[in-house]
């Protein structure tokens, strides 16, 4: 009798075992899944507001550059030959100091959170926006990609217009427990937009 009833209470404790641990898969399972899903949408929500931080640090940034640089020195030019090009050694190492520049303030950046709430897990749209926020955490990281391409484009008669825009590309990291991603974007400055006037030539005078 005692060994059928120790039988029984060891088979009721390995019963009880095997509850918990599933209880606990469970709980780590849809842990998991909630936060998978809602750092996909702090993931959209940081980079919208990240973006408006960067902006601005990247419109101080190059407004200070710019106040200390002559744009002109960036243009070679022979205005008798319309010829004219950008000054490739000049330009980038205005990118470089630019990039540093940057660099420089997003190590300076605090982290910045945005919250998420609860219903963002629940898939009708209604509820979305309805529960306690969980926060995620952001912040530019060091690594910020700058460089700059030409364009020139016909301005009437021996007329070329010159345009030299900066491209840059910052990154975004975004931090929340066990997860982490970084975002990165793109802006497109127009830095010089100058039109080059070279000599007419003479048969065009005498056609006219």
């Amino acid at each position: 009798m005692k060994s059928a009833a120790h039988k029984r209470q060891m088979q009721k404790r390995l019963y009880r075992i095997l509850l918990l641990f599933f209880v606990f898969l469970t709980l780590c399972f849809s842990f998991f899944w909630a936060d998978s899903r809602m750092f996909v949408v702090a993931k959209d929500l940081s980079a919208i507001k990240a973006k408006s931080i960067v902006n601005q640090q990247i419109n101080t940034s190059l407004q200070e550059m710019i106040a200390q640089e002559d744009l002109s020195s960036f243009l070679q030019l022979n205005a008798e030959y319309g010829l004219v090009s950008a000054d490739t050694l000049k330009i980038n190492a205005f990118c470089s100091q630019l990039s540093d520049k940057l660099e420089t303030a997003f190590s300076q950046t605090t982290l910045e959170s945005v919250g998420v709430p609860l219903g963002s897990l629940c898939p009708i749209a209604f509820f979305q926006n309805i529960g306690p926020k969980l926060n995620y955490y952001f912040a530019p990281t060091g690594t910020v990609q700058v460089e700059y391409e030409t364009a020139f484009l016909s301005g009437g008669i021996n007329q070329v217009n010159l345009q030299i825009w900066l491209i840059i590309q910052p990154e975004i990291r975004i931090l929340h427990l066990f997860q982490e991603d970084t975002v990165q974007f793109s802006r497109k400055i127009l830095l010089i937009d100058t039109v080059i006037n070279g000599k007419v030539p003479e048969a065009l005078l005498q056609n006219q």
